[in-house]
């Protein structure tokens, strides 16, 4: 996670700020930051929001196998964009990807909805097998 420090004047981080965040926060060139996410308990299901600004809800891909939910976006630049004139340049282009561990979720009861730049996907549980009593003969 990146944090901006330095800026004791209230009004965000300055120029000087950006660049002189340590370098351990960059991978490979590119920021290492990757989209955030909530999950919570409601009921019977899991509620998973994720942020995915500048993400168009046809590049974004949602896949369940093995109890494993696997969240993957591509964020384009801006088309026609030529790189000139910027000082900084953080929003990157490229594909994202998650996957975070629902073991008892019912596949056949996953629904997803993508609104403002916000993925949210309700995964309701399994229903737990009924125990039994069993009888020794």
């Amino acid at each position: 996670m990146s944090t901006f420090s330095g800026s004791d004047r209230g009004s965000g981080p300055t120029i000087f700020d950006i660049f002189n965040r340590p370098l351990a926060d960059f991978v490979n060139g590119r920021h290492a930051e990757s989209f955030r996410i909530d999950v919570k308990l409601s009921g019977g299901s899991y509620i998973l929001k994720a942020d995915l600004p500048g993400a168009k809800k046809g590049d974004i891909k949602l896949g369940y196998a093995d109890g494993v939910l696997t969240i993957s976006a591509e964020h384009h630049r801006d088309e026609g964009d030529d790189g000139q004139g910027y000082i900084v340049r953080e929003r990157e282009g490229g594909v994202y990807e998650r996957s975070v561990s629902f073991p008892d979720v019912d596949p056949e009861k996953i629904s997803a909805s993508f609104t403002d730049g916000t993925l949210t996907v309700v995964l309701e549980r399994a229903e737990e097998p009924a125990g039994r009593e069993i009888r020794i003969d």
